[in-house]
């Protein structure tokens, strides 16, 4: 898996139309979960799409545990590691994470994919659109291209 040569220019459109995106289980009617967009992200910069597996399965917070049960066997943990599995991405150091690459954070009783921008990370939220962590609440990291 490659970046696309204008993958800056790509992330940073991912991150302006994700920003005013609504937090939707499985992105109904058009929105978003943590899952979808950072693979969103990934699909903006490599054109490889990791949750196409995914996509459709799932509309509401019951059904995507089973679906992620599904696919990897456990929950968002799991589900990143396959996803970076079957992309062939490297586990980097959570601290050397760098644009684009996909982050797991921890925080609490949650578990959120996101995308690095830099020394922060981009998390499709509830109620609406992204919210922005420190990478230092990255708790893994892959490397994407």
């Amino acid at each position: 898996m490659n970046r696309l040569p204008d993958w800056p220019q790509r992330l940073a459109a991912h991150f302006e139309a994700a920003s005013g995106r609504l937090f939707s289980w499985g992105g109904v009617d058009g929105g978003q979960d943590c899952c979808l967009a950072a693979c969103d992200a990934v699909r903006a910069i490599t054109g490889t799409d990791p949750a196409a597996p995914l996509r459709g399965t799932y509309h509401d917070r019951r059904t995507a545990f089973a679906a992620l049960r599904r696919f990897s066997g456990g929950w968002l943990p799991e589900t990143a590691e396959r996803i970076a599995r079957d992309l062939g991405a490297e586990e980097v150091a959570p601290l050397l994470a760098q644009r684009g690459d996909v982050v797991l954070i921890h925080a609490g009783r949650w578990w959120a994919l996101g995308t690095c921008n830099g020394r922060h990370v981009a998390v499709a939220r509830e109620p609406k659109g992204l919210a922005w962590l420190p990478l230092s609440a990255a708790a893994r990291a892959w490397r994407v291209g």
